[in-house]
């Protein structure tokens, strides 16, 4: 008889810790094949942990689920989308106004 996967899987790194990206943990392992799967990841996707600043990804495979390739989501590329956002807000204020630099 298999194991049924239901209900929604939520993570947590405890104490700051900080998987590299090779490193892989199986969450759950049972005697009977897995079926199912949990409500807010299919097999092979990434979840994203709890406090939103890294995710795995899942992996169901036979009678395990498996946890993989950690990533924590380069923050430069928000900062980047943040200062062109604004530079383009100067940009049409200038525009709009009709400001110009006095000499």
């Amino acid at each position: 008889m298999p194991l049924t996967l239901d209900g929604t899987l939520k993570l947590s790194l405890a104490n700051g810790f900080a998987p590299a990206f090779s490193d892989t943990f199986t969450i759950l392992t049972s005697n009977a094949n897995l079926a199912g799967a949990f409500d807010n990841i299919v097999s092979g996707a990434r979840l994203t942990t709890a406090d939103g600043l890294s995710n795995f990804v899942v992996t169901y495979s036979g009678q395990s689920v498996v946890l993989s390739a950690f990533l924590v989501p380069e923050p430069g590329a928000g900062v980047l989308l943040a200062i062109g956002a604004c530079i383009h807000l100067c940009w049409r204020l200038v525009r709009a106004h009709g400001f110009a630099a006095q000499s």
